[in-house]
């Protein structure tokens, strides 16, 4: 099983991966609280910050969920969640203290409908 940090570097990778495919350049970087630099098609900069998580939490009597936990206290443009398992990624403009996404939220629709609407 990897650890915490693999897993980070991995979400990081993929989120990279997945925004250069859609015309947007990245830059990995190893700075406190941001973990990509992104220029978009329109050439805005962005800071993104990514949460992964490998696979689900199984909590009884409830949805399948993906628990993301927001150490940091700096303010990223862009929030990645990306569930590594399935694989797929979720975009948002905020990350309060942690955060918890269904299974069901994380489908190619939703993936695509956040990136048309934080990175242009």
């Amino acid at each position: 099983m990897p650890d915490s940090e693999s897993i980070g570097r991995a979400g990081e990778y993929f989120t990279g991966y997945i925004l250069e495919l859609r015309g947007t350049r990245t830059t990995h970087v190893d700075i406190y609280g941001h973990d990509l630099w992104v220029r978009t098609k329109s050439g805005r900069m962005l800071t993104v910050q990514v949460k992964a998580a490998s696979r689900p939490t199984p909590e009884p009597r409830s949805k399948v969920r993906y628990h993301f936990k927001n150490r940091s206290k700096v303010v990223s443009d862009v929030y990645s969640f990306v569930a590594l398992d399935i694989p797929m990624l979720i975009l948002f403009d905020n990350m309060p203290g942690n955060r918890a996404i269904t299974l069901e939220s994380f489908t190619i629709d939703n993936m695509e409908e956040s990136i048309e609407k934080y990175l242009y």
